[in-house]
């Protein structure tokens, strides 16, 4: 965490790549069930993770604050994937196909318009 008191970390324990996050201290929040590997800590605090739909895409953002999760943004369209990239100061998520990509802040503003034949990097 930003704040240099938590630790959130990802367990894939049946190897189906259905991930847990998890905390230390132990007991400090409670497991975040059915997320993607990657997590990442906003500069608030806040947890930002994803989750997969049946095919194993990232297609849902959710924001978990004290413990309570909450949807941040979902896409829908199955060619784009979403990364999160987390810097000291904010959270970003890229959202990229094979030939088009948008960016997205925390709280789900889209701050590069998705744009055919444009890579983000």
């Amino acid at each position: 965490s930003p704040d240099g008191e938590r630790v959130a970390y990802t367990v894939d324990a049946a190897g189906d790549e259905k991930y847990v996050c998890e905390f230390l201290p132990e007991g400090v929040l409670p497991p975040v069930r059915d997320v993607d590997a990657c997590v990442a800590w906003g500069g608030d605090g806040d947890l930002y993770a994803l989750r997969t739909d049946a095919t194993g895409r990232p297609h849902e953002v959710w924001r978990i604050k004290d413990g309570t999760e909450s949807l941040v943004f979902r896409e829908d369209d199955q060619r784009f994937r979403i990364e999160v990239i987390a810097t000291a100061d904010t959270v970003l998520f890229l959202l990229r196909s094979r030939d088009a990509a948008e960016v997205r802040d925390a709280a789900g503003t889209v701050l590069v318009p998705r744009r055919q034949g444009v890579e983000v990097a």
